[in-house]
């Protein structure tokens, strides 16, 4: 697993490729890659704030949005991701870019792939985790065994932490409602 530091590097990499590469017209798998590593709004209001001080670089991300935006500065999408994340720093771009690249690369080898294999298995129940935090709720299919298996599971990521932050603490209500419906506050 690459240190937080190595991520942050990477995610500046990233963000100094893509810029050349939007100027030099050329579009490519590594260009994609730039902005699919879990942090691509970071790494596209990185983009926005270069295109603020360089001419020919804004030139070209409104050349290659011309279609969609009709030629208009205004009208190009990332202005949307850009001005979200207009009140952090650019080293709180990277920080916060290093930070979702890390907490998605743990959610992939912890819990999606993990539930890849327990769907195949004959014992395997769909559980549904419901996590809210004031109006925002998000609820999602987990497969396990059975309740017990279920609340492990999602007690778990409650002691998974990045960067000393819990994984799950933004939200303050957890739930695991099984099959039959039965609940469960974590």
């Amino acid at each position: 697993m690459p240190s937080f530091q190595a991520r942050k590097k990477n995610y500046s990499h990233r963000v100094n490729y893509a810029h050349k590469a939007l100027i030099n017209n050329e579009r490519s798998r590594e260009f994609n890659n730039c902005f699919e590593m879990y942090d691509g709004e970071y790494v596209v209001a990185a983009l926005m704030r270069r295109a603020k001080k360089d001419p020919v670089f804004k030139a070209a991300i409104l050349k290659d949005f011309s279609t969609a935006s009709d030629g208009a500065w205004e009208r190009v999408p990332w202005h949307k991701t850009a001005d979200k994340l207009s009140r952090l720093s650019d080293a709180q771009l990277a920080t916060l870019a290093a930070h979702k690249t890390s907490e998605e690369e743990w959610r992939s080898a912890h819990i999606f792939l993990p539930q890849l294999d327990a769907r195949k298995c004959s014992e395997a129940m769909p559980f549904e985790i419901t996590r809210r935090e004031g109006p925002d709720e998000l609820v999602e299919e987990y497969y396990a065994r059975s309740l017990r298996e279920a609340v492990k599971a999602v007690e778990s990521w409650t002691d998974r932490t990045v960067l000393g932050v819990p994984f799950l603490g933004l939200f303050a209500e957890i739930e695991v409602r099984s099959p039959e419906g039965d609940v469960h506050k974590v």
